[in-house]
């Protein structure tokens, strides 16, 4: 399961696999998953439902282990928000730390869910060459990007025991 998120949230098409498609993106998406992704031509759905099952099916080690920490730094540079965003919760909660440059430049992103789950994200696994892009986050004007950075700077001094 974990490898096949991987290779989704990577960009392979669900239907690349020898495996009952229908059946694996209802199980990730909910029932009708696959009608619904065929119908609307919302192709990004799969790879969002990919990073969201990578929530649950965990593993660090191993070669779907690695395929999926890939894969998630992959997704933070996807082209639709709900995949960066939900790649960046992953990231945090895992403490995917081979991510950690690539969620600094979505501090930025267009859409503050991403900025947000990004800072989220740095607090947990980033490091003291973060911590600048962080505090420049604590004055966005979105007040969920300034709130989550604090938070965040919070949590990075904590873990880099700058209290």
């Amino acid at each position: 399961m974990l490898a096949w998120c991987a290779e989704l949230l990577g960009g392979a098409a669900p239907e690349s696999r020898d495996l009952d498609v229908h059946l694996d993106l209802d199980l990730i998406g909910g029932p009708g998953a696959t009608r619904m992704v065929r119908d609307s031509g919302a192709e990004y759905f799969p790879r969002v439902w990919a990073a969201r099952a990578m929530r649950y099916a965990w593993r660090e080690s191993g070669p779907a282990g690695a395929a999926a920490q890939a894969a998630l730094v992959v997704g933070l540079r996807d082209p639709h928000w709900r995949v960066r965003e939900m790649s960046a919760k992953v990231v945090a909660l895992h403490e995917v730390g081979a991510a950690a440059d690539a969620l600094a430049p979505l501090l930025s992103d267009e859409v503050p869910r991403v900025q947000a789950a990004a800072a989220r994200a740095i607090g947990e696994i980033g490091e003291h060459e973060h911590l600048a892009a962080v505090d420049a986050a604590v004055t966005d004007p979105d007040g969920m990007v300034a709130r989550a950075a604090e938070r965040a700077l919070d949590r990075l001094r904590e873990r880099l025991d700058l209290t």
